[in-house]
């Protein structure tokens, strides 16, 4: 996989109990300063999400849930908005992912991040979530 230091939104970040978390990190996609309206992340190609567990989950009957969201300012008080759910994450083990496989196109605002909410009890995940260039595919066929 390739993935860019500056287009994450995790890097094995650690999450604890069920309240919801914000992704440690903050993607701005720019262009406030020039009027642009509409934030086109890979103008009119489809850019692809990566949100993966990279350790086994703990607890008793983790799951994780996991929505992208847009807002007018990086600190999200201002227009936050929740563009894209992932499919709910049940247990879990080391490389499981989740999928919102691609942004969506309706992105109007300028930040992006992830808040995760788990269930289960004492539920721990590790994940690594950004955007990718393209998905690693390990299936030589046989």
């Amino acid at each position: 996989m390739i993935l860019e230091q500056q287009t994450l939104f995790s890097d094995d970040q650690a999450l604890s109990g069920t309240s919801a978390v914000a992704s440690d990190n903050v993607l701005d996609l720019g262009g406030g300063n020039s009027g642009v309206s509409r934030f086109n992340p890979g103008n009119g190609n489809p850019v692809r999400l990566l949100i993966q567990l990279t350790a086994d989950a703990g607890g008793t009957s983790p799951t994780l849930d996991a929505v992208l969201e847009m807002a007018d300012d990086a600190a999200f008080t201002s227009g936050k908005t929740t563009v894209a759910t992932a499919t709910t994450l049940s247990g879990g083990k080391a490389g499981d992912r989740m999928d919102i496989e691609f942004l969506p196109s309706n992105i109007t605002k300028r930040y992006l991040r992830l808040v995760y909410t788990q269930g289960g009890s004492s539920p721990t995940h590790t994940v690594k979530a950004g955007i990718l260039y393209d998905v690693q595919d390990n299936d030589f066929g046989g």
